[in-house]
């Protein structure tokens, strides 16, 4: 994940060259990373450059893949700034008179300074320049800079060889007790981590790519980005730069190490090189060199392994204060405080980053504050950011009753809503990143998406989820307003006498709303949190939202949105959830018992629920892109009950062996005709089956599983009428 140089002067020749890079992205125990929850990827998927230099050059540092040319903040504050140069220069040729000339340009483009001094090749050049009152960087206003600085031949002024690039002025500290501070006022810092893989592309993204990517992180309104977990494209550290977000960036060294000095040798090494080559950016605040390296281990049974990562964490620590004095340290950890500060890993590095997943891995989304709080108790000197937070959601999924690890986009909403309420009553939390900014590709994961994990604000083809917008009205200045739900362009007709009533949300920076619905007019509400909620009844074809949203300065924004109403029977059996299709526009709902009165439902029978979070198996379904279908089932239902309007239909029925424990056999029988024979011993285990049949029906259908062995189970049933 950084750069690296090759000299290749010695192999070439005069005339046509031709020039081969090959690469293999093998598993070596001696280089970072060794294991983690996203894809490794491989081969060259960044820039290559052929380099050619005069005899006079700025000296590269070819062991560390850098330029070598450095620029450092020192003394910096409203009244001053301070900015030491460093390079060195290399001479291949004769001897010669070499002027170094400097330019630098303030934000606007005004030179703000220019000089011109002779310089001697071979050794290290060091100045040091002031200016007064600088324009300071910011997320709010990020100034930049500009350095020119060149090498001329005194006698001829012949340009030998010229660098240019951008610089901030901004000063910044980290308090145990207040939380972070830029340019002397407090700032909490809120944002998100980003992998770089993209649908079809695996890693290898264009600069515009990537610069699009970091734009609709700043769009969200967030001021800090974590580089999670290893250096990222100097295009992403340019627009961090140019846009105003704060960077924590990291190296990959996550979850396991190696012991072996060819290990420790590399991951040194690999750290000076993401120090050396993204030194210059001053978006970047904070060097991290390991994450969650406890996971799974326990403080007893483990300590031999525990105290050789302590070991090797003081050197990372060491070698990133020596190279780095400029920027702070972190190292973020799973949540088990115990299990971290026993062995003083969190004594180590300047501040503790926590990775917390509660209301999702753990209980209650509350428990955040108390963990916080316990943490800020035992270390009370140390600075905290939470450098991981977040809950999976598949945009095809919504939920009226949501809850953890139904992978429902409305748990996720709900979710993030309870963080941003709780990190705004922690003044010793400095900030928070989400994980993720956006789905990516880590291919052991199984859940709703198959080898995509979905904790992304937004999906893996960069289309937000409904907390996006949440954050965006929670961050954002700029006059925003948008209508939930999005991505799901269907919803559920209401059938039979009792009205569905489904959540129409509109979030907004701003402070009033109402809404009309078929022409309807709701009532005005107050925006609490960023967003305002009404129930509105599911009937007719179709929901024509408007909406209209004031601000306390007379600011209206207007917003329309239609949702189509479904009344196909497509039934998700075993699930409390609603799936959209989108390829096909169907609409499944969830399972529901028959009752006189209802338009469908089963007989006997109950959800399969083997966790403790979650709905259904969590495992992956074969054949089927439509995972959510197969991943629910109903065990041990004698039948289903459908009332329809009497004609022909094509019935089709679902099933997948998700559970290996159940044993059954039954034969399927609609309207008192036998049909089919289904037989677990025959299905191979998380592979969807699908049957369907011609039927002709009057009123009500009634689907028997009549039982000759063990228990009867079905996945899905889809009713479609043959006119």
């Amino acid at each position: 994940y950084t750069a690296f140089y090759l000299k290749i002067d010695e192999y070439t020749h005069a005339g046509e060259n031709e020039l081969r890079v090959e690469v293999d992205n093998l598993h070596d125990p001696s280089v970072v990373p060794l294991k983690g929850d996203f894809n490794f990827y491989g081969g060259i998927y960044r820039d290559v450059w052929l380099e050619v230099e005069n005899e006079v050059h700025f000296t590269k540092d070819t062991s560390l893949g850098a330029e070598q040319i450095y620029l450092t903040s020192f003394d910096t504050h409203k009244e001053k700034g301070g900015l030491q140069l460093r390079f060195h220069i290399t001479n291949t040729g004769k001897e010669q008179e070499i002027l170094q000339h400097l330019q630098i340009y303030d934000p606007g483009g005004n030179l703000v300074h220019q000089d011109q001094v002779p310089v001697d090749p071979g050794m290290e050049i060091s100045k040091s320049y002031t200016l007064e009152k600088p324009v300071l960087w910011s997320p709010q206003s990020p100034a930049l800079y500009r350095l020119k600085l060149s090498l001329w031949n005194a006698e001829t002024l012949e340009v030998l060889d010229a660098f240019q690039t951008h610089y901030a002025f901004r000063y910044y500290r980290f308090d145990a007790d207040s939380g972070f501070y830029l340019n002397g006022k407090p700032l909490k810092l809120i944002g998100a981590n980003r992998h770089q893989d993209y649908p079809g592309l695996g890693n290898a993204l264009s600069n515009d790519r990537h610069r699009k990517d970091i734009q609709l992180l700043k769009d969200m309104g967030a001021n800090f980005f974590r580089t999670a977990h290893y250096p990222q494209d100097q295009a992403v550290l340019n627009a961090c730069d140019s846009l105003g977000l704060l960077v924590s960036m990291e190296i990959p060294l996550d979850h396991e190490m190696t012991d072996s000095p060819e290990f420790r040798a590399q991951t040194r090494h690999m750290m000076e090189e993401m120090i050396a080559q993204h030194h210059n950016h001053p978006s970047i605040i904070i060097w991290a060199y390991m994450n969650e390296m406890f996971l799974g281990r326990k403080l007893e049974r483990d300590q031999k392994d525990i105290q050789t990562i302590v070991d090797f964490a003081k050197e990372m620590e060491g070698l990133s204060r020596a190279k780095a004095s400029d920027r702070y340290t972190m190292i973020p950890n799973h949540g088990q405080l115990e299990l971290y500060e026993r062995p003083g890993l969190t004594r180590l590095p300047m501040i503790v980053g926590w990775n917390l997943y509660f209301g999702w891995y753990e209980e209650d989304p509350e428990n955040l504050t108390r963990f916080l709080h316990n943490y800020h108790k035992q270390v009370p000197d140390k600075p905290v950011l939470i450098t991981e937070y977040g809950a999976g959601a598949d945009p095809r999924i919504r939920s009226l009753n949501p809850e953890r690890f139904d992978f429902s986009v409305d748990w996720q909403f709900q979710y993030h809503l309870s963080y941003l309420n709780q990190f705004r009553k922690m003044d010793f939390l400095s900030g928070a990143a989400v994980w993720n900014l956006f789905d990516f590709g880590s291919e052991f994961r199984q859940d709703a998406v198959p080898h995509i994990n979905s904790k992304g604000l937004m999906s893996y083809n960069r289309k937000p989820k409904d907390a996006y917008f949440l954050y965006q009205a929670r961050l954002t200045k700029d006059p925003f307003a948008e209508i939930l739900p999005t991505q799901f362009p269907v919803l559920p007709a209401s059938l039979g006498s009792e009205p569905i009533y489904w959540p129409i949300k509109v979030v907004s920076n701003l402070q009033d709303a109402t809404i009309q619905v078929n022409g309807d007019l709701y009532p005005s509400q107050k925006l609490v949190d960023g967003f305002a909620e009404w129930k509105v009844p599911l009937v007719g074809d179709s929901l024509h939202v408007f909406a209209q949203v004031t601000g306390d300065s007379g600011k209206v924004i207007v917003r329309e949105k239609v949702y189509y109403l479904s009344s196909a029977l497509n039934i998700n059996l075993g699930a409390n959830f609603y799936f959209h299709d989108p390829e096909t526009y169907t609409l499944w709902r969830p399972d529901q018992a028959f009752e006189e009165g209802k338009f469908f439902g089963h007989s006997e029978g109950m959800a399969y629920r083997p966790r403790q979070a979650g709905i259904g198996t969590s495992r992956g379904i074969d054949g089927t892109e439509l995972d959510p279908l197969y991943q629910t089932q109903n065990q041990g239902l004698s039948g289903y009950h459908f009332e329809l309007v009497p004609g022909e239909y094509e019935v089709k029925l679902l099933w997948a062996r998700i559970d290996p424990k159940l044993d059954g056999k039954f034969m399927v029988v609609i309207n008192g005709k036998e049909l089919d024979e289904v037989d677990s011993r025959k299905m191979d285990e998380f592979k969807a089956i699908s049957h369907s049949y011609r039927v002709i029906t009057g009123k009500r259908m009634i689907i028997e599983l009549k039982l000759s062995r063990g228990k009867t189970f079905l996945n899905g049933i889809q009713i479609i009428s043959s006119k």
